[in-house]
Formats: structure tokens, C-alpha cells, sequence
């Protein structure tokens, strides 16, 4: 007759391979899921199509913020000069900021807040200076940036999630036994 009792604190080869290869799994979406995150992330922010405004000359309509500055937001360090007229057709005065919010930009660099100004209409035309090789954007501050670039690409952050969530209940599953096999080590028990 075979003893198959085993020790306290010991595995089966079986349920061991399985343990590391769902662990293995959870690491490798884990990683999978952070790198998917940062490709994704990779272009910046996406502002809306009518918030991006050609550095052509012409004038173009943007909706504005009525509660809150709206900003003009440059790739590059310097500001075109740039005429806002609200819906009425009346000017508004354009401030440059010193230090503006940033958002992430990919590649090409930050958008960053240049000037703003208060509107009394929610659309304004814009018109900046022809020549530069940028567009600008138009456009109020968002509340919190990463929020809204994390649920713009969702699959990364659930993945992510899983993986975590993963390996909190391999985790919450392993230390039972540990427990055990440490109570029975310190008993003097060889089993």
C-alpha cells in the first residue's frame, strides 16, 4: 500500500506547474495590459475636431466654456497671435498665461495653455496668424485628464484590472496553507 499523504505545506507537482503557469499568465497580462496602455497613450490628448483651430488667417467657430476660462493651447513654444470674437461679433480680450496646464502631447511634445479668455457665448471664432506650421486648440480645461485618456481605452485598464485582481486571490488562496505548514512546522509535526 502506497502513503499518498503528504506533508503539511506541500504540493503535488501538478497543482504547483499550475499555480506557476497561472501565475506566469497573470504577470504576462499584467505587462500586456500596462504596455497597451502606454502605446494608446503614446499620440496625447485628442482634443475635439471643432476645438482645433489652422494657424491660416481664417476664422473659425469654437464652442467655449461660459463658467470657466477657455484656453489656447499650442504643441510649440510660441503663441501666434490670435483675434476671438464672440458670437455677437464683439472682441474679447485674448491674456496670455505665463504657466499654463499642460496636457500630454505624444510625441511632437505638451499642449500647453498660452492664453485664455472668458466668454460671454458658448461658441467664439477664432483667427490666428498665418505662417505657423501648427495648428492650436481651442478649448476649456479638462477636470482630470487621466481620467478621461484611461476610459477613452478601456481594454488596457480592464485587463490590468483582471490581472490584479488576479493575483490578489492567488495570493489570498496561498496563505491558508502557508499558515498551515508554518503551525505544523513549529508543532514538531513531519506531517
Amino acid at each position: 500500500m502506497t502513503d499518498t499523504t503528504l506533508r503539511a505545506g506541500a504540493t503535488s507537482e501538478p497543482v504547483r506547474l499550475l499555480a506557476l503557469g497561472a501565475t506566469a499568465l497573470l504577470v504576462l497580462a499584467a505587462a500586456w495590459a500596462w504596455l497597451g496602455l502606454v502605446m494608446t497613450s503614446a499620440d496625447g490628448w485628442t482634443f475635439a475636431d471643432d476645438a482645433v483651430v489652422a494657424v491660416d488667417g481664417r476664422r473659425h467657430t469654437v464652442a467655449t466654456a461660459t463658467d470657466a476660462p477657455t484656453y489656447v493651447w499650442t504643441l510649440g513654444t510660441a503663441l501666434p497671435g490670435c483675434t476671438v470674437l464672440d458670437a455677437r461679433g464683439e472682441k474679447v480680450p485674448v491674456t496670455r498665461t505665463a504657466d499654463g496646464p499642460r496636457l500630454p502631447g505624444g510625441s511632437v511634445g505638451d499642449w500647453v495653455a498660452r492664453a485664455s479668455f472668458d466668454s460671454p457665448t458658448a461658441t467664439a471664432r477664432v483667427s490666428c496668424e498665418a505662417g505657423g506650421r501648427w495648428s492650436v486648440a481651442v478649448a476649456g480645461a479638462p477636470a482630470f485628464p487621466t481620467a478621461q485618456m484611461l476610459t477613452d481605452r478601456p481594454l488596457p485598464l480592464v485587463l490590468g484590472g483582471v490581472g490584479l485582481l488576479g493575483l490578489l486571490v492567488a495570493a489570498a488562496l496561498g496563505l491558508p496553507a502557508r499558515r498551515a505548514a508554518r503551525r505544523a512546522t513549529a508543532a514538531g509535526s513531519p506531517w
